[in-house]
């Protein structure tokens, strides 16, 4: 029975390993155009890779994939518009976001500050 115990505690530790893919709505109402978009689980020191294929225009939406796991639901972003100039989003939190779909919303004011919100 102990055998049989630790070897459904290794599987149930295995499956809660696999990450999640949820499908991800990025809206882009940052006031500029979106060329590069990389993200990292706030436990990494590592950009990802560029989740673009296309710009993202200022007022428009991307559908993307993103897999979460129980230790990344915590992100940081880097956007990068056509000159190069970059903006970071850091810490921010999926927790609540639904396992069916996400929205990202990736704002800017006229003052210059700049936010990431998830529904």
């Amino acid at each position: 029975i102990a055998a049989a115990k630790r070897e459904s505690d290794r599987m149930a530790a295995e499956s809660a390993a696999e990450p999640v893919v949820v499908p991800v709505e990025i809206v882009n109402l940052t006031g500029v155009e979106i060329h590069t978009l990389a993200l990292s689980p706030s436990n990494s020191n590592d950009w990802g890779e560029n989740l673009l294929d296309e710009v993202i225009g200022n007022g428009e939406t991307l559908q993307v994939e993103m897999p979460f796991t129980e230790d990344t639901l915590l992100w940081d972003l880097l956007v990068e518009d056509g000159s190069g100039n970059q903006l970071t989003f850091m810490g921010v939190d999926f927790s609540d976001a639904s396992v069916e779909g996400a929205q990202l919303v990736l704002t800017g004011t006229e003052g210059g500050d700049y936010y990431a919100s998830v529904s």
